[in-house]
């Protein structure tokens, strides 16, 4: 009597099995927003720091006024899903430049002479470089004057672009309108064996763009001359002068600002196209056109009157995340602009898994940041004309 119920059932395990897996919901494709993603901020985010325990840091964007007056900025941080944190760090730690994480998971921040956010007489009256901890925001006492914090009294103008640990471990931090770059000792003094007294000068009526330090402790600085003046890339050796072995004498010419990868290569993004170069400042020509990548024209040929490049990642599986802006002249109704998010393969393929992205959820200006969050999902910092904000996307 227990043949029938023998015979029916895989007829039945199967029939379940179809009916569960076409109840299932559509699996996630790379790019799709992760369920929940955008939020709105409170303040855009214009920096994200992966710490080594997955957890990200965030920073706000200072406030800014018509003469320049700055207030400080918040910086926060989120678990590896992208629920916010509740720890003193968010109470306590704020800066006004760009963050960076020490290879001790150590936070370097940035306050300019703009700190007009309090009363006159409490005016920070020089740039001051601070390092703290990455667990609770606490000052790092082994840096600087016993308060984490140094003092660059002889940069009396200037926003900084950024602080860096060298593999040396002192702290290099370069300052935007007076084209300088000054260093310190791991305990916070000038660094006598960089630049005079721990300060070089990439040159005058210069800003310096984006700067990065190579595994030996070389230095890729990338300038442009003020008004539309000439751009190009220079690399200093550790101890601040200019290395004649990298590009053409030192330099490459009209090329905009950069990002390193881990093995020393760098990407130089100028406009509409991204170059690939080896550490020693030649193209690399494995990628994409002989080491030229035109992002217009792999992204679909947008015809647009200008067409920038906002921010690029690239993963541990050496792909690479491009967001960028575009805006067309139209005499009919104004100007119109987007923003499109798109992959490249490691060679500089548009990913066609990817594809690209230019429906986020909510109309977009700008992307600020872009990460590769420690299990793989890409975070993204963008801008609205209302309400910035987070993305969390599917690798």
């Amino acid at each position: 009597m227990f043949s029938p119920l023998r015979y029916w059932t895989p007829i039945v395990l199967l029939l379940l099995a179809v009916a569960c897996s076409s109840s299932e919901s559509p699996r996630p494709q790379p790019g799709d927003l992760v369920e929940g993603w955008p939020r709105a901020s409170g303040g855009l985010k214009v920096d994200l720091r992966l710490l080594d325990s997955g957890e990200v840091i965030a920073r706000h964007v200072p406030t800014q006024n018509s003469r320049g007056e700055k207030t400080s900025a918040k910086l926060f941080k989120y678990d590896s899903r992208g629920e916010l944190i509740a720890n003193p760090l968010g109470e306590t730690l704020d800066t006004m430049g760009a963050i960076s994480v020490d290879a001790q998971q150590r936070i370097l921040t940035v306050f300019t002479n703009y700190d007009y956010g309090r009363p006159y007489p409490e005016r920070q009256p020089y740039p001051r470089v601070c390092r703290a901890l990455s667990s609770d925001g606490s000052a790092d006492l082994s840096f600087g004057n016993g308060g984490g914090c140094v003092d660059a009294e002889d940069v009396r103008y200037g926003d900084t672009l950024a602080a860096y640990q060298v593999p040396s471990g002192g702290v290099l931090v370069g300052w935007t309108g007076s084209a300088r770059l000054i260093q310190w000792t791991d305990s916070g003094v000038r660094d006598p064996h960089f630049g005079t007294d721990g300060v070089v000068s990439l040159g005058e009526l210069v800003s310096l763009t984006s700067f990065a330090i190579q595994s030996d402790g070389r230095i890729l600085a990338a300038t442009a001359g003020y008004n539309g003046g000439a751009r190009k890339v220079v690399r200093l050796t550790p101890s601040g002068e200019l290395d004649p072995s990298f590009g053409s004498g030192g330099s490459l010419s009209e090329e905009g600002w950069i990002r390193k990868r881990t093995d020393d290569s760098f990407f130089a993004v100028n406009g509409r196209l991204l170059r690939r170069y080896l550490p020693d400042g030649t193209l690399d020509v494995t990628f994409g056109a002989g080491g030229v990548v035109d992002l217009n024209e792999v992204t679909g040929g947008t015809e647009a009157d200008e067409f920038g490049v906002h921010q690029i990642a690239e993963d541990r599986a050496g792909r690479l995340y491009v967001g960028a802006g575009w805006r067309r002249a139209s005499s009919e109704s104004g100007a119109t602009q987007g923003v499109l998010m798109t992959r490249l393969t490691s060679d500089g393929a548009l990913d066609p898994a990817f594809g690209v992205r230019t429906d986020f959820g909510q109309p977009m200006g700008s992307i600020a940041s872009i990460l590769e969050g420690a299990d793989g999902k890409i975070w993204v910092s963008f801008s609205t004309s209302s309400e910035p904000g987070l993305m969390l996307l599917w690798p």
